[in-house]
């Protein structure tokens, strides 16, 4: 089975900029997503997880903000069990 992981480290507002993406993607080739993103985006669950492009919305436990400085910072989200994904898109 064909799995894409898609992630966003902050900023809800910022989040919710990548849903339009997603929804590209889902209509052109229908790739469903597992989004990855901080504790800082537990708001959002609910939202994501009612689009029909979103999997599964999962907080990365090893991820850390450091910082706000030009967006969440670092951008790279670590995904657990990376392999089982064939495509990430870090957003």
């Amino acid at each position: 089975m064909i799995k894409y992981a898609a992630t966003h480290p902050g900023r809800l507002g910022d989040a919710l900029y990548s849903l339009p993406f997603l929804r590209y993607l889902y209509g052109c080739n229908g790739w469903e997503f597992d989004f990855l993103s901080s504790e800082y985006c537990l708001p959002l669950k609910e939202l994501f997880e009612y689009q029909p492009f979103i999997n599964s919305f999962q907080i990365s436990k090893d991820y850390v903000l450091d910082n706000w400085g030009c967006g969440g910072q670092p951008w790279y989200v670590p995904i657990p069990n990376e392999q089982q994904y064939n495509q990430t898109f870090q957003l």
